[in-house]
């Protein structure tokens, strides 16, 4: 999910300027009286208003130790409130109350009504993509049959004598191109070409998801990839050998032909 600064997400600005403070997060009289009769100490009355005016003006409930204390000390000048006294609730159910009247003076009766904090959707794209991947993971690990599985194991073994992989050399970016090299570049392929058919095996996955997967590949480490588990690792692979097959840019630097 992209930054919340390249989105048109409400939100709370760094440094709140004093228009703002004016003009978005100062109670009226009828806010402050309201406010008043629903609670019975200051520091309840500073976290009722305070959420009250961030309720307003984003449109979801923010934890109060993210509200700029620009805003906070604003509405506890207003009230006319000790500088000691903090926006706080002294329990969840407290909490939970405040939401309530907020909502019962602004009208709101569904909270489907107001925009989860962005947090809580960045939370839930994570969640989503989680889950589509695993489902994509396990569905190109069952369409991978044994030998082919044990192929594709064996590029992460270490060759004793040179402490690499033939992983490490997959991920290797090709050099310039030169005739004497094809011959090399051809063998390589007709390897890549004998673990499995990686268009089978990915078929149905969009080409952005099996370049991101391709991608995952490339950054991680032989170690690491040996851990992750059997369906993801399965996957990275078959991906990273199909973006490294003919014509992607594994191999865009050698010829097509000789002559």
């Amino acid at each position: 999910m992209t930054a919340i600064d390249r989105t048109a997400y409400p939100r709370f600005k760094r440094m709140v300027p004093a228009r703002e403070l004016a003009a978005a997060f100062t109670p009226t009289v009828a806010e402050v009286a309201w406010a008043r009769e629903k609670t019975q100490s200051d520091q309840h009355l500073l976290a009722l208003v305070v959420w009250l005016k961030s309720y307003q003006r984003l449109g979801h409930f923010p934890k109060l130790d993210e509200v700029p204390t620009a805003v906070v000390e604003h509405v506890r000048g207003l009230l006319d409130l000790s500088g000691e006294v903090t926006a706080e609730h002294d329990a969840d159910r407290t909490a939970k109350w405040h939401r309530g009247l907020v909502r019962s003076f602004m009208g709101v009766k569904d909270d489907r009504r107001e925009l989860p904090g962005f947090s809580t959707l960045d939370r839930m794209v994570a969640a989503i993509r989680t889950e589509t991947n695993t489902a994509l993971y396990a569905m190109v690990a069952a369409r991978i049959d044994l030998a082919a599985k044990a192929r594709l194991t064996r590029l992460l073994w270490l060759d004793p004598t040179s402490g690499r992989s033939e992983f490490d050399r997959l991920k290797t970016p090709a050099k310039a191109a030169t005739l004497g090299k094809f011959k090399l570049r051809l063998a390589h392929l007709q390897a890549l070409d004998e673990l499995g058919a990686t268009e089978q095996w990915l078929n149905g996955i969009p080409a952005t998801k099996i370049a991101h997967f391709a991608g995952e590949a490339r950054v991680t480490d032989v170690g690491d990839m040996r851990d992750i588990g059997d369906a993801k690792r399965l996957t990275l692979l078959a991906s990273l050998i199909h973006e490294c097959g003919p014509g992607d840019c594994c191999s865009r630097r050698w010829p097509t032909r000789v002559g």
